[in-house]
């Protein structure tokens, strides 16, 4: 049997030429179609080779998945050391303890308190009377004979800033009686006076800037002013004196309380009641 190699016809072995196309006849294999019919099992035919293609596109790919990989690596380096640095400079030393801009060391020596620096002036006046003296305390005043002395604490010190005449000599068993009583927000001292028939009061204050025994006015206007009064005394942070008005005598007179006004224009003491009184602290 000779298949023709044109058009596939099955022709007798001796034939010279296919009976179907006339085409010369040569031995030839049968196609696959046909060698199945006659029962052969046909060779299988291997697919296209693709490896090459493959190898090329694995090799691609693993270039690809490792140049991620380092530039991953790399960025995270990168990263890593960037905040590394700027931890490194910004965070404190793992000691429990943190540097403190603000702090100088001080060779100045410690100054004294006021309470304990007070008991040196006092050493100076001895036998005196004076103003208690606490913590807070900036002013101070120490009184003997017929002379108040002020004192500020400054820098530390007590500092005298002055010493003021006394009309009635201190009377030194009283202490010096302390509240602001000018309405200037600083402590005004009351000063108790030995008078010769009753206690008199005499205050001491730097309202207006300067240190001056502050002069009391009996009635507003057309009165000589006095450096002092009797019973002279302070309650509820306002000035009051009893004064025996010696009628018919001093010795069966008859006692009224004035309150008493501070005038800042003419800084003095004024009573704050009766007809034209200008108004002031205390009232």
């Amino acid at each position: 049997m000779i298949f023709c190699g044109d058009c596939g016809l099955s022709n007798t072995g001796d034939a010279g030429t296919c009976r179907g196309c006339g085409a010369s006849l040569h031995a030839t294999a049968p196609p696959a179609e046909d060698r199945s019919a006659t029962g052969a099992v046909p060779a299988p035919v291997p697919p296209p080779r693709r490896d090459g293609k493959r190898r090329v596109v694995g090799v691609l790919a693993a270039v690809l998945i490792v140049g991620g990989v380092v530039a991953f690596v790399a960025d995270g380096r990168t990263a890593t050391s960037a905040t590394d640095e700027t931890t490194s400079s910004s965070a404190p030393a793992a000691t429990g303890t943190f540097p403190d801009a603000t702090s100088t060391p001080s060779t100045a020596p410690p100054s004294l308190s006021a309470r304990t620096a007070w008991t040196a002036v006092l050493a100076g006046h001895p036998g005196a009377t004076s103003s208690p003296v606490g913590p807070l305390t900036t002013s101070a005043v120490v009184a003997e004979g017929r002379t108040a002395f002020a004192y500020r604490f400054i820098s530390g010190a007590w500092q005298q800033r002055g010493a003021l005449e006394l009309d009635i000599a201190t009377d030194t068993s009283a202490p010096v009686r302390v509240a602001d009583l000018t309405g200037d927000r600083e402590d005004d001292f009351l000063i108790a006076l030995a008078g010769a028939d009753a206690p008199f009061g005499a205050v001491v204050s730097a309202a207006g800037g300067s240190w001056q025994v502050v002069p009391f006015v009996w009635q507003y206007q057309g009165t000589r002013p006095t450096a002092s009064t009797p019973n002279t005394r302070i309650a509820g942070g306002a000035l009051y004196s009893d004064v025996n008005d010696c009628q018919p005598d001093c010795a069966d007179g008859h006692y009224s309380t004035t309150a008493w006004s501070y005038d800042e224009m003419n800084r003095e003491f004024y009573p704050n009641t009766g007809p034209g009184t200008p108004g002031g602290s205390g009232e």
